[in-house]
């Protein structure tokens, strides 16, 4: 007989089973969404954040544990030269999933800089969001010269991606 138990959010399947004297038996440990597994445990011995075990020629009752514990979220956010990021409730390196977080892109606007868009997971955000963490992300905030001064040593192409905005002139 194989006995299983879990503490946290996930499964052990397929249970509690009863195997044949010299069989093998299979069991799948799988999280919760937004968990992870933090360890397994087979007779009281760690395996690690394992994600299957095999009892192998089952001759005497044995015992499988999962552990589990509330899955991690990596923000990777990055700005270019002028601005930078202001995430609250804190800047850490992971946050607990479900974790609502308000991001803010600080531009140094005396310097002429603005903040022109995110690139990468963040597309069509707004320069200030509050977001609910379900998944890693990774983006850079755009951030450009309002003089129309090329930030990376190429040749002003006289593109300025200013279009008809008003705010950034007398308007004429």
């Amino acid at each position: 007989r194989i006995i299983t138990t879990k503490s946290g959010n996930g499964t052990v399947s397929p249970g509690a089973a009863r195997v044949a004297h010299g069989d093998d038996i299979t069991f799948t440990i799988a999280p919760d969404t937004g968990y992870t597994i933090f360890e397994v445990y087979v007779d009281g011995v760690p395996q690690g954040a394992i994600e299957s075990y095999t009892f192998e020629n089952v001759t005497s009752a044995h015992v499988i544990q999962a552990r589990f514990e509330v899955g991690g979220v990596k923000l990777n956010l990055t700005s270019q030269k002028g601005g930078s990021i202001n995430i609250e409730p804190e800047n850490k390196s992971v946050y607990n999933y479900g974790e609502e977080v308000t991001i803010t892109v600080v531009v140094d606007e005396e310097a002429g800089y603005y903040f022109y868009g995110w690139n990468g997971d963040l597309k069509d955000m707004p320069q200030s969001f509050t977001i609910t963490l379900v998944s890693d992300i990774s983006a850079e905030a755009d951030i450009d010269n309002r003089n129309g001064e090329p930030e990376d040593g190429e040749p002003d192409d006289g593109q300025t991606g200013y279009g008809d905005q008003t705010g950034y002139g007398d308007g004429n």
